[in-house]
């Protein structure tokens, strides 16, 4: 959920009077259902390393460690006190990438997800045990989402794909942040 996440950093730096130069997100590059159980056994087990049936969770340590070549980069700027490129090179030494299918995912996700948060705060706030049943819903239903509908989600993206591109070129570049004062 980077997209809402910066999204969110972006605005309360403006509200302050600072600007974002430059941010770094990577993502589990593996399948999303894969990536849902791994991150599932990791959160549950304590379990990050990889598995018999099951690569290690979250990012890899290969994309970790290969963010060094952008360290010049970031230090270059903070000395000049030169931004203005610090993003671009961030994004064009692989720092930052713009997934649609992952961005598609979670802007229909965001949506969604207000509801369903709405709706359980209406029985009360955290550890108020009213909640209970609506959460016990709310969990079958992103069981459900996640492993039964999303593959469709998916397949439909890739069908429409070829109606999407142009649109989802602005949008990268907007995610990005590759256009001055976005």
């Amino acid at each position: 959920m980077w997209v809402s996440a910066i999204k969110s950093i972006r605005e309360s730096l403006a509200g302050s009077g600072a600007r974002l130069s430059g941010h770094i997100a990577l993502e589990d590059k593996h399948n999303n259902l894969v990536s849902v159980l791994t991150i599932f056994r990791w959160l549950i087990g304590n379990k990050k390393e990889a598995t018999r049936f099951l690569p290690a969770a979250g990012v890899s340590d290969a994309d970790i460690a290969s963010l060094s070549n952008i360290s010049e980069d970031i230090c270059l700027a903070l000395k000049t006190k030169d931004f203005q490129e610090m993003q671009r090179s961030i994004v064009n030494k692989g720092g930052l990438k713009f997934n649609p299918n992952i961005y598609f995912i979670e802007n229909n996700g965001n949506k969604i997800w207000g509801a369903w948060a709405r709706w359980v705060l209406k029985k009360g706030s955290y550890g108020d045990p009213a909640r209970a049943a609506r959460l016990k819903i709310f969990k079958w239903y992103l069981l459900t989402l996640i492993f039964a509908i999303s593959p469709f989600g998916s397949l439909f993206f890739k069908l429409t794909w070829p109606l999407r591109r142009g649109s989802y070129e602005t949008i990268k570049s907007k995610i990005l942040f590759l256009k001055p004062n976005q």
